[in-house]
């Protein structure tokens, strides 16, 4: 069995310390207690005692992270097999998983933390592009009943 995963996020602690940042430390702990190869796609590389494959993209505004992190995960899944793409949100990094997912055949799976996508719900270009991203991943896991309630209300199955 496969066992690699590449995990998408456009934060990790330290330097930054919140909800996706700590999610994302905590996923890779747990990919690697149970012996998963991780690669990681971020802007900086989580100080831990975890082996783990760090691939930093430069810190530039949300679009220009995009493509950074597009473009390094195409040359990733070029060079290496991995299971499933795990995204940490469903904004940026949640289209790069979907992307990618969909040029390699990959599933890809996204935790939905509310703030992320309830900005985008009057964007009448971003908000149809976001329910594609959640809509096609493998699992969505809402990081709380709130989100999942708003996940639901944003029509995302």
């Amino acid at each position: 069995m496969n066992k690699s995963v590449l995990l998408l996020s456009f934060e990790m602690t330290p330097p930054m310390v919140g909800g996706i940042s700590s999610v994302a430390k905590e996923m890779i702990k747990e990919f690697a207690r149970r012996d998963y190869t991780v690669r990681v796609i971020s802007p900086c590389a989580a100080e831990n005692h975890y082996p783990v494959y760090y691939y930093p993209i430069p810190v530039k505004r949300n679009p220009v992270k995009f493509f950074f992190m597009l473009i390094k995960g195409i040359i990733l899944l070029s060079r290496y097999k991995v299971r499933f793409i795990y995204s940490t949100s469903g904004t940026y990094a949640g289209m790069t998983a979907y992307v990618l997912s969909t040029l390699f055949g990959i599933p890809y799976i996204v935790i939905a933390h509310g703030n992320e996508f309830i900005r985008f719900y009057h964007n009448k270009f971003i908000k149809p592009l976001l329910r594609k991203v959640y809509n096609s991943a493998l699992v969505i896991f809402a990081v709380s009943t709130y989100t999942k309630n708003e996940l639901i209300r944003f029509d995302i199955e």
